[in-house]
C-alpha cells in the first residue's frame, strides 16, 4: 500500500475483473464497506471494472446505491467494416474467419482483445485452446466446470434444459442458479441466457481436441435437450 498523501483526505478504490471477485467480495463491498464510506468524513471514488451489468450482479445496487452510482462509460463496439478491416490487418482474408471472428467476439471490446492476442501467438492451437480452458475455469470447482461443459452446447441455458442435459432436477436448479449470475461466462444481452459466444467457441473446440468422445457425447445429449 502507498502511504496516504499529506494534505488529501480522499480515498480511490478500483476493482478490476469484478465478476472473479464478486463471490466472495459482494455481501461485504454492498452490505458493509460503501454503506460505511457513505458516511465517512473523507471523499471516496470507487470504480468496478465489469462485463456484466453491475446493476445484475447484486440487488442492492438498485436498492441501495442507485443513488451513488455514475453514468456507466460503457467501451463502444466495433462496426462489422471495422472489425473485417482489424482482421484484414492481420493478414486473414478468409470470409469464413471474418465471420468467425465477427460471430465469436460480438464486436465486444475485451473479446475483440482476445482475438487479436489469439491470432499473435499463432492461432487456435491445442497449447492456446489448453491456456484459454485453464484461464476460464482457474477458479471453478469440478463441479462446476462439469455444469460450464453442459451450457456449452446449449443454445438456451434454463432449468428445463438443464434437467434434460443433466438428468437431475436439484442440480438443474443448483447448475441454473450459478450461471445466471456468473457474468464471467454469461452473455449479457439477448432474449434468453446462454454461454458468451468467443467462450463457447473456444472451449468447445477445446474439449474437441482433448476429449473429442465427451464432446461428441455431449453434442447429442443437447440434440435432444428440452429448451
Amino acid at each position: 500500500m502507498h502511504r496516504k498523501v499529506p494534505g488529501i483526505d480522499r480515498l480511490l478504490l478500483i476493482f478490476d475483473d469484478y465478476e472473479k471477485l464478486q463471490e466472495s467480495l459482494d455481501e461485504f463491498l454492498v452490505g458493509h464497506l460503501l454503506p460505511a464510506l457513505r458516511s465517512a468524513n473523507f471523499e471516496s471514488t470507487v470504480i468496478l471494472l465489469v462485463r456484466d451489468q453491475l446493476e445484475a450482479t447484486h440487488p442492492a445496487w438498485d436498492q441501495h446505491l442507485k443513488p451513488n452510482l455514475l453514468k456507466h462509460i460503457a467501451l463502444e463496439n466495433l462496426t462489422r467494416v471495422e472489425m473485417d478491416e482489424l482482421v484484414e490487418a492481420f493478414g486473414i482474408s478468409s470470409v469464413v474467419e471474418k465471420d468467425r471472428a465477427w460471430r465469436d467476439t460480438a464486436d465486444y471490446p475485451f473479446y475483440v482483445q482476445l482475438w487479436i492476442e489469439e491470432v499473435e501467438s499463432g492461432g487456435r492451437g491445442a497449447v492456446m485452446l489448453k491456456r484459454f480452458y485453464e484461464r476460464t475455469t482457474r477458479w471453478m470447482s469440478d463441479r462446476e466446470r462439469r455444469w460450464l461443459e453442459h451450457t456449452l452446447f446449449l443454445d438456451t441455458v434454463n432449468i428445463r434444459s438443464l434437467r434434460s442435459m443433466l438428468g437431475s432436477e436439484s442440480e438443474a436448479h443448483d447448475a441454473f442458479r450459478w450461471f445466471e449470475h456468473n457474468g464471467s461466462v454469461r452473455a449479457t444481452s439477448g432474449p434468453s441466457f446462454r454461454v458468451r459466444e468467443y467462450l463457447r467457441s473456444r472451449l468447445i473446440d477445446y474439449l474437441r481436441a482433448s476429449d473429442p468422445d465427451r464432446c461428441e457425447e455431449l453434442e447429442a445429449r443437447s440434440r435432444t435437450a428440452i429448451t
